[in-house]
């Protein structure tokens, strides 16, 4: 992913939260109510209200609200607010995006379970008018019911701000698959319910409670409300990227490695449970992997997931025998074309881009490490030339070649 990619939320985030460069005295504060389209966020009573509207009132369920046009099948509710931008502007609220549920395996006996989610806790009310226009509210659970098989099951007291992710090509997940509230449990969803929920269809929990559910179409408004003190919840997740250069960005801001035990420290004194995900480019180093893990690891965070993606494309040669191989590799393509399912012209573009790129980088690398190595040997020439006596030999590798 590219730094503009990570920046997505970043920015969301400063946005809504009405951050801007130093104001003087002068200027107005930024209003506590951001109004944008479909959604609106109040700093102070710490709510996000979507705009919503019903689009499902019988059968089985997977979602309380999805994107529109996504999953609507499954869904009570839809809206046309942006996934991502319900993410920002629970960080606007002090959140911090917590963990999707997930299948764990002890090593000890290597039975399996699965983990709930966990995180910030959340209320959620729904809100609209009736047929007389007179405003009524209810909690989401009087608009569910549970399922033959599943008569026992829990009703949700509070829902869990897990937060979606960033997918390879830019778009954030939730977005991407439309799961914006969950009652099953999905790891692309925004919110979720705080236990275990099937989202196999023989297991499904939820189906809609038809009598409470106003008429379709009618515009329905989510209130969300971040639990008092869950700014401080003891399950969270946060997301370190780094690049092929071995910088570490959070948030699309560059922290310094000798800063990254200092940040990692305050989000544990923060998170009790907090889980460091190592989001790295496929040429980052294991070295620079490494040395960033053991700063996080020194701020006293060791749940710390790696994730090094493998090249989309192929390796390019990195010796004169794999050079010979591949060119040989490269004319049997050409030669049985009229065979291959894959265009070896089309194929060997995308190889030439990517050659390309890598002699751009290597040339610009190279440019770096020539300039260095001259400027350090002119220091260090100049170093001895005040330190030696006049006449001594110049110590080895002295010389500027």
């Amino acid at each position: 992913m590219t730094a503009l990619h990570h920046t997505l939320i970043a920015s969301l985030l400063l946005a809504l939260a009405g951050a801007a460069p130093a104001q003087t005295t002068t200027q107005p504060a930024p209003p506590k109510v951001r109004k944008f389209p479909h959604r609106q966020v109040d700093l102070t009573a710490r709510q996000i209200t979507l705009d919503a509207t019903v689009v499902l009132r019988e059968g089985q369920l997977e979602l309380l609200v999805c994107k529109a046009k996504s999953k609507e099948h499954e869904s009570l509710l839809a809206t046309q607010a942006q996934a991502a931008h319900l993410h920002a502007g629970l960080l606007a609220l002090g959140l911090t995006a917590g963990k999707a549920a997930k299948y764990y395996e002890s090593p000890v006996d290597g039975k399996g379970m699965m983990l709930p989610p966990r995180g910030a806790r959340l209320n959620v009310q729904l809100r609209w008018k009736d047929a007389n226009g007179v405003v009524q509210t209810a909690d989401p659970t009087a608009w569910l019911s549970t399922t033959g098989n599943q008569q026992n099951a829990a009703m949700p007291r509070h829902w869990i701000f897990v937060g979606s992710d960033m997918l390879s090509d830019g778009t954030y997940w939730a977005d991407s698959d439309g799961d914006v509230i969950s009652i099953a449990n999905f790891a692309a969803a925004v919110i979720d319910v705080p236990f275990e929920s099937s989202d196999k269809n023989a297991q499904l929990t939820y189906q809609a409670n038809t009598a409470a559910i106003p008429p379709l179409t009618t515009p329905v408004q989510i209130v969300i409300t971040a639990v008092a003190g869950e700014e401080k919840a003891a399950d969270a997740r946060a997301t370190v990227h780094i690049n092929r250069f071995g910088a570490a960005q959070v948030s699309g801001r560059e922290v310094p490695l000798d800063s990254l035990a200092q940040w990692a420290r305050k989000l544990a004194n923060d998170h009790a449970r907090c889980q460091v995900v190592l989001r790295c480019d496929p040429y980052t180093t294991a070295h620079d992997i490494a040395m960033v893990r053991r700063e996080i690891e020194v701020g006293r965070i060791f749940d710390i997931l790696v994730e090094h993606p493998i090249l989309n494309a192929g390796m390019l040669p990195r010796t004169t025998a794999q050079e010979t191989q591949t060119l040989k590799n490269w004319q049997d393509k050409f030669a049985q074309a009229q065979r291959s399912v894959i265009d070896p012209v089309e194929e060997s573009g995308k190889t030439l881009e990517q050659l390309d790129q890598e002699i751009r980088f290597t040339r610009a690398q190279l440019d770096l490490l020539t300039r260095y190595a001259h400027q350090l040997r002119q220091a260090r020439s100049e170093y001895i030339a005040t330190t030696q006596p006049a006449g001594a030999a110049a110590p080895a590798g002295a010389s500027d070649k």
